[in-house]
């Protein structure tokens, strides 16, 4: 039987010093739209921090599409409630700069058809 689960978590711990944000967690989420939904303050986008390799774990396992959250950055992305640019830097440098750091390469075409050029 195939895994549709596009993210495993299995025995996932996290904790912030004596603040515990989850303890021994197991869940499966599969293909299709999935809502986080609770409220304020628990775990939500700690959760997906950590999946996208952004958070340390403190102990467990975090998989999507089977693969450890270790290199999580090559293959996910998150836009953040809160988005940091850093200042006077045009979009085409910025894309550069990121991905040399996450040595992925990127597809200038990608960026023409997104519009984001027009946005800047």
């Amino acid at each position: 039987m195939k895994n549709n689960n596009v993210i495993t978590c299995a025995n996932l711990s996290k904790n912030y010093g004596k603040n515990i944000i989850f303890d021994n967690l197991s869940i499966n989420i599969p293909e299709g739209i999935t809502g986080l939904v609770a409220p304020n303050g628990y775990g939500k986008t700690t959760f997906i921090e950590m999946c996208c390799g952004l958070r340390s774990i403190v102990a467990g396992d975090i998989r999507i599409l089977g693969k450890n959250t270790n290199n999580a950055k090559r293959y996910t992305g998150l836009i953040s409630d809160k988005p940091v640019f850093p200042p006077n830097i045009i979009v085409e440098d910025y894309t550069k700069i990121i991905s040399e750091l996450y040595n992925v390469d990127i597809d200038e075409n990608l960026i023409e058809l997104s519009g984001i050029k027009k946005v800047v």
